[in-house]
This record gives C-alpha cells, sequence and structure tokens, in this order.
C-alpha cells in the first residue's frame, strides 16, 4: 500500500480502502433485488432446469455469480464456470471439458461424449447435480444456442440431470427471443434480471462500503451522492470509481467530506 493510500486511511478513518473490487463473500452488498435473484438461482438449480442471467455490464451480475456459486453445497452440487464465449463451437466444448475437469478431445463427437458421460456419472452414480455456466454469453455466435439445447436434451426429455444457466448482458434477451432460438428459449424456467441501483439504493451502496472500512460516519453530502448516482447511472463499477477518485480529490483538497464541487472535479478527471 502507497503512502497516499495510508494517509488517506487516515485523513478519514478508515481501516481499508472502501472502494476496492477485492471483497469476500461476508462483504457483499445484499439488497432485495440480489436476494431474489439469488433466491431464482437456487431454485432452478434444485430443478436442474435451464436458466438466464442478465444484467448491464458492470451492475453486479460477476458478484451474484460468485455469491450463488458459493452457497451450493460442496458435496450437492458441481460447479463449472465457463466465459470463453467468443471462441468457435469446438473451442466452447473444450472449455466445457475443461471446466468439468476433463481432459479435451480434438474431435467435437468426442467432446460432446465425454461431457455427457460426465454429467451423467456426477448425476445419477455419485448424486452430485452438475451447474453448468455459460458467463458473457451475449456474445454467443447464433449456432451454439442450438448447441446448448442440443447439450442440455441429450436425456430426451426425460429427468433434468444439470442445471444451465446463460448469463451476460441485456442483448442476450435479444437473441433469445429470436425464432431461431425458440426451442432453447421454450426449455428456460427462469428469466433473471439485475437492474442498475436507483438513487436510494446508490446511497445505501456507499455507506456499505463506507462500514466495511471502518466508518459509520457520513462522507457523501447529499448533492454528492446526487452526482455520483447520475454519472454512473446507478452502476456499482462505475459508482466506485468515481467515489474513489472523490476520496483522492478531496484529500488532496485537505476535505473532510465529499461534497458536490469535489465529485464534479472527480468526474473531470475521469472524463478527460
Amino acid at each position: 500500500m502507497s503512502r497516499t493510500d495510508t494517509r488517506l486511511k487516515s485523513s478519514f478513518g478508515f481501516s481499508k480502502l472502501p472502494f476496492d473490487s477485492n471483497i469476500g463473500p461476508d462483504d457483499y452488498f445484499v439488497y432485495p433485488d440480489f436476494e431474489k435473484a439469488l433466491d431464482r438461482l437456487q431454485y432452478v438449480a434444485n430443478r436442474k432446469g435451464i436458466a438466464t442471467l442478465t444484467a448491464p455490464s458492470g451492475a453486479g451480475k460477476s458478484t451474484l455469480l460468485r455469491a450463488f456459486i458459493e452457497s451450493l453445497g460442496k458435496t450437492q452440487y458441481c460447479p463449472a464456470y465457463v466465459c470463453e464465449t467468443s471462441c468457435s463451437v469446438i473451442e466452447l466444448y473444450k472449455a466445457i471439458a475443461y471446466a468439468l475437469d476433463l481432459e479435451p478431445s480434438h474431435s467435437k463427437i468426442r467432446l460432446i461424449r465425454l461431457i455427457k458421460e460426465r454429467i451423467s456419472s456426477l448425476a445419477l452414480h455419485r448424486k452430485i447435480t452438475p451447474i453448468l455456466i455459460l458467463d458473457e454469453a451475449q456474445i454467443l455466435h447464433r449456432p451454439f444456442f442450438d448447441e446448448l439445447r442440443l447439450l442440455a436434451n441429450f436425456e430426451a426429455d426425460s429427468t433434468n440431470l444439470f442445471m444451465l444457466l446463460i448469463a451476460g448482458q441485456p442483448q442476450l434477451e435479444s437473441s433469445l427471443r429470436l425464432s431461431i432460438n425458440e426451442a432453447l428459449s421454450q426449455r428456460i424456467i427462469a428469466k433473471i434480471r439485475l437492474e442498475a441501483f436507483d438513487r436510494t439504493l446508490t446511497e445505501e451502496y456507499l455507506q456499505h462500503r463506507l462500514q466495511l472500512a471502518g466508518r459509520s460516519a457520513p462522507l457523501f453530502a447529499q448533492d454528492a451522492i446526487e452526482a455520483i448516482w447520475s454519472f454512473s447511472n446507478g452502476i456499482s463499477r462505475r459508482i466506485d470509481r468515481v467515489a474513489e477518485t472523490s476520496l483522492y480529490v478531496a484529500f488532496q483538497a485537505k476535505k473532510k467530506e465529499i461534497d458536490l464541487e469535489t465529485v464534479n472535479l472527480a468526474i473531470q478527471e475521469i472524463d478527460s
């Protein structure tokens, strides 16, 4: 940690920097829509169905996915996370195989067989539910969605053996509404969305991060919070950035409160 960071912590009464992106599961900002989304994901895991999760970039999708994976019983579920979604079909199957701890083949047919055998082995013999998560799926090419349908349908409409979670930015929903993807779309039992924060949630989020850093007293003036919300559009990643920059601007100006002027200067610095 730099000398400036140490002095900043001392100046504002922090035990650690409040807007660091590395936070643990006990420190997540859990608000009603987040809880509902997590409950829905857990419901689909129990049902072994197909779900979609969409959120604007930086709005907390990755945090929700981490919370979901961490909530799964280690002896009941086997999560397999894949985010290599801009590749070819065979490379996608290879990524799925790696995520399931398989040594991938160069043959698509053999890859599919290996994946299905692993899923069947986990579900039928070891009584463990595989959870296949495909992240950043908004960039999947159209043929991939039919591949997913075939993969999810390998037991020919008998009891489902695994959960398939297709996650991405809102463009994913548009892709799934295309008639070519109707067969897959019909099998989705939960369409989960995370939205950006409103002004109230933005204030609660800022206070939550300050409390995690050891400060209970307010730091941001009301008009400063309004400016942060307006600039960030309620996207938590952008809130973190402008709030962190505002801290350094206030520290350099020897201010003890983040006011509107400070936030405006921080926004200018970010946009420059």
